[in-house]
């Protein structure tokens, strides 16, 4: 029996491999802080008892059939868990994360399984290439910034303890200590913005296919919420003035007729620096930047009322008092700044205020996204990032000649990259240079701990001995829980369940069944007892009935 591919949330390339010495294997020398986290592996095979199985789990976990050839029947054995895409990966990614990743993938995100493609170049080439390959893939799109409201912060919390993230990442509560088999997160906040991890969580089959991050069938308040609390250390930059006002009224006031009880500065239309939670009133006032002439819809959502202004007309109107209510207009602008204030008033009951556009190639998203204000100094530890077009021409050059294209799908102009890299066959693999081999030669470095070396060597022996035999369906069974980490919730024929760790936070709203209602059940010998169209169904829609 072969295992493939274990449960990951990481970026990573492939690369050039091959065998070396296993004296070189288990050289300190070799050795940095953090090898790939692979939670599969790091939980079934540590002990080093099935050194082909816990190989052939990694050839697919690192992705080394995207770059080496393998016969028709070794692809079948070995499928891989593909790269992000990384299409429009500039409206995803700050570019000093990007950047961050390039100079030294483990310090980035501790446990990654992307190598370090460019250890093998003097310093001055390889700071070169990173800038290049920093400014290519920021140019794909543009971070829209907007803050972590606290009330989300406070329920993405709950969420995240409570609806499955903690099966496979860190519990984040006080006191709670990280397990060497959960998937690792990176510092979120230096690498998404509010909007586009919420657009990850809602559907992140899009940017990871091969589903090792599963889609969790949340709703758009639900992956605010949760994106909301990953990225609830986010210091954003100010970019509107706000005045805060005290009254009890059933419609809009004029409130340029009303002495404001405080003004200042903030980012966004923020109804947290209200004083009170119940009539009250807010003015907001900013800078928008319209990246191109065309028609944008803007959408205006409050409760209770609110008012949308652009160059000091009105666009939208929701006036008066009542649940959460959306209103939307088109409106024609130029490329350039248009001023934009927002008035809101709050009469009791929940407060909401909600302004979004969308259209002339932009995606409905915040509006707070493209406001802008003049920063008196950066924030502390802020580098500010200048897109360089030239740089990014050369970056796409290099995207495909070192290889990065052969794992990552990235379009331009409607069309893949395609790598330029040429990479031996997995059994040609050279004896005595490649990816086993660390910062020897050109291939990635993959930052290999030396039990990972000795597995992958055993399993490429294997690979080098001829074709590998058929799989019992009892075997394939074990194979795809493996490779997508079911063993994280489910037990079946002993291996995998909820690991001690992380059972208290297993919950359920029906206490009085126990673990039962509470635990993910047992799989052992649970095909006599669903049907398969039902199986079909829960694999296909997930489990919402």
């Amino acid at each position: 029996m072969v295992l493939v591919v274990g449960f990951s949330w990481n970026w990573r390339h492939g690369g050039s491999l091959g065998l070396i010495l296993a004296t070189v294997l288990f050289g300190a020398a070799m050795l940095s802080a953090e090898s790939p986290r692979v939670p599969a592996y790091q939980r079934l095979h540590l002990e080093g008892k099935q050194p082909v199985e816990a190989g052939s789990l990694l050839l697919g976990e690192l992705n080394c059939t995207s770059c080496h050839q393998v016969s028709d029947a070794w692809r079948k054995r070995l499928p891989v868990k593909t790269a992000p895409v990384l299409d429009e990966v500039g409206s995803r990614v700050r570019p000093q994360f990007v950047k961050a990743l390039l100079e030294d993938p483990q310090a980035a995100k501790p446990g990654t399984t992307m190598p370090d493609l460019l250890s093998n170049l003097p310093a001055k080439e390889r700071q070169v290439a990173i800038e290049q390959l920093t400014h290519f893939l920021a140019s794909t799109g543009t971070i829209h910034d907007t803050p972590a409201p606290a009330n989300l912060v406070v329920q993405g919390e709950r969420l995240y303890h409570e609806i499955g993230c903690t099966a496979c990442h860190d519990p984040l509560r006080e006191g709670s200590e990280p397990l060497p088999t959960s998937v690792s997160l990176p510092a979120m906040s230096t690498k998404y913005s509010i909007t586009a991890l919420a657009q990850f969580l809602k559907d992140p089959l899009v940017i990871r296919p091969s589903g090792r991050m599963p889609h969790l069938n949340l709703n758009d308040n639900e992956a605010h919420q949760l994106s909301s609390y990953l990225l609830r250390d986010l210091q954003l930059p100010p970019n509107t003035r706000f005045a805060y006002f005290e009254g009890n009224w059933q419609d809009l006031p004029d409130f340029s007729t009303l002495e404001a009880r405080e003004k200042g500065e903030g980012h966004g239309f923020d109804l947290s620096v209200a004083r009170r939670r119940d009539q009250f009133g807010m003015r907001f006032d900013g800078t928008i930047v319209i990246p191109k002439d065309g028609t944008y819809r803007f959408h205006l959502g409050s409760d209770d009322g609110s008012r949308l202004e652009i160059d000091g007309e009105t666009v939208v109107l929701v006036g008066g008092i009542h649940p959460l209510q959306f209103k939307s207009a088109d409106r024609e602008l130029k490329q350039g700044e248009h001023t934009v204030r927002v008035e809101y008033f709050e009469q009791g009951g929940e407060e909401v205020l909600r302004v979004e556009l969308e259209g002339n190639g932009l995606k409905r998203q915040p509006l707070e996204g493209l406001l802008k204000m003049p920063r008196r100094e950066p924030l502390p530890g802020e580098t500010p990032f200048e897109l360089d077009l030239e740089l990014a021409a050369r970056g796409e050059q290099l995207f495909s000649r070192l290889g990065c294209a052969s794992c990552h799908q990235l379009k331009r102009d409607g069309k893949p990259l395609v790598s330029q890299r040429v990479a031996p066959g997995l059994s040609d693999s050279n004896l005595s240079a490649g990816c086993l081999a660390g910062q020897t030669g050109d291939a990635p470095d993959y930052h290999l701990s030396p039990r990972q070396g000795a597995d992958l060597q055993a399993a490429l022996k294997q690979l080098r001995a001829g074709e590998p035999e058929e799989l019992s369906a009892a075997e394939q069974i074990t194979a795809t829980m493996t490779r997508l980490n079911c063993y994280a919730c489910h037990e079946r024929d002993g291996v995998g369940g909820v690991e001690i760790a992380r059972n208290a936070f297993f919950v359920t709203n029906q206490k009085e069944m126990g673990d039962e209602a509470r635990i993910p059940p047992l799989l052992t010998g649970v095909g006599s007892k669903l049907k398969p169209e039902w199986m079909e169904h829960v694999f296909n829609n997930g489990a919402n009935d």
